[in-house]
């Protein structure tokens, strides 16, 4: 996608699954977003930006349940990530929610998938 648009693309989603609308197919209950105190862990996060821009944006995240379905995951974040603090963000997320940031993958950079 990234080489018909022009953007440079980390992660980009062929990495991540070799068929995304047979995942996406998958997803646990209707596709609905699940809090990330209620998943297995993180597996993809995908964060937008501008070159130079010195912050992220996050377009969506998903994640396993502990059954191994994939789910779609709501975040609450600020609406803009710092590009050198944005995981340490998404971890002070967890730790308010009483979630282990380590179990759920939030330091795994090969979840991160940055568009820019």
């Amino acid at each position: 996608m990234s080489d018909n648009y022009g953007v440079i693309e980390t992660n980009n989603i062929n990495d991540f699954t070799n068929d995304w609308g047979q995942y996406l197919d998958t997803l646990a209950d209707n596709g609905r977003a699940f809090g990330l105190d209620e998943i297995a862990k993180l597996t993809r996060v995908r964060l937008l930006t501008e070159y130079g821009y010195p912050v992220f944006d996050l377009s969506y995240a998903m994640g396993e349940l502990a059954d191994g379905r994939h789910c779609r995951v709501q975040i609450d974040l600020p609406a803009h990530l710092g590009r050198k603090t944005y995981r340490s963000q998404i971890a002070a997320e967890c730790k308010r929610l009483g979630v282990n940031a380590n179990k759920l993958g939030v330091w795994n950079s090969a979840i991160y998938s940055i568009m820019y």
